[in-house]
C-alpha cells in the first residue's frame, strides 16, 4: 500500500471513530452500523457522520457493532440515510483546510465559508454559504478537500477520495446561527 493510500485509510479510521457518539444517553450511536440503504459502514454522533462505502459488509447489514468489544449492540441505528443530501443537487468546490482554521478553545470556534471568494474565514462575512464548528475539520488539516454544500442548514459533505462524493464521505452538520 503506498503512503498516500495508507494515510487515507488512517484518516478514514480516525473520522469513523471520532464520529461515534460518546454520549451514554445515546447508546444506539455508540457503534458502527453496516447501513444497507447507503451500502456503507456508518458512524454518527449527531454532529458529524462518517460514511464509508469502501468498508461496507452486506453480511453485517443492519447490525450495530461496538468498536471496543466488536460485539453486537442490540439497538436499532437511526435512519441516517434520510439526512444525507444528494450531492448532485448541491454546489461543489475545493477548499484548503489550514492549521489556522483549527483553534483549540473551550468554546466552539465558528468558521464560515464564503462562496464569493471560495474561502474559510473566522470573520463573519456579509454573505456566507454555511458556518460550522472548526473542531470538526481538525483531521483534515493541511489538505485540499472537495466539499458539497447546499446552504446554511444543509449538511456539508467532504469527499474522502478526491472529488468523488459517491465513494467515502465525511458529513458535518452546520451550526445554526441566530441573529440578535
Amino acid at each position: 500500500m503506498n503512503k498516500k493510500l495508507k494515510n487515507l485509510e488512517t484518516l478514514k479510521t480516525k473520522l469513523l471513530n471520532d464520529s461515534i457518539s460518546k454520549d451514554e444517553t445515546r447508546p444506539f450511536l455508540q457503534g458502527f452500523n453496516h447501513n444497507a440503504k447507503l451500502k456503507a459502514l456508518v458512524s454518527s454522533n449527531g454532529f458529524t457522520a462518517c460514511i464509508l462505502r469502501s468498508r461496507y459488509e452486506s453480511k453485517l447489514s443492519g447490525l450495530v457493532i461496538d468498536p471496543k468489544t466488536h460485539t453486537i449492540i442490540n439497538l436499532e441505528y437511526p435512519n441516517i440515510a434520510r439526512v444525507v443530501p444528494d450531492w448532485k443537487k448541491l454546489k461543489t468546490t475545493t477548499i484548503k483546510i489550514e492549521k489556522r482554521h483549527f483553534v483549540k478553545t473551550k468554546i466552539p470556534t465558528k468558521i464560515y465559508f464564503s462562496d464569493i471568494n471560495n474561502a474559510l474565514t473566522f470573520d463573519k462575512p456579509e454573505r456566507y454559504a454555511f458556518c460550522l464548528n472548526a473542531a470538526f475539520l481538525k483531521n483534515l488539516v493541511d489538505t485540499d478537500v472537495a466539499i458539497a454544500y447546499g446552504g446554511e442548514v444543509s449538511p456539508i459533505l467532504v469527499a474522502l477520495h478526491e472529488d468523488n462524493f459517491d465513494a467515502d464521505i465525511f458529513m458535518i452538520m452546520p451550526l445554526n446561527i441566530k441573529e440578535n
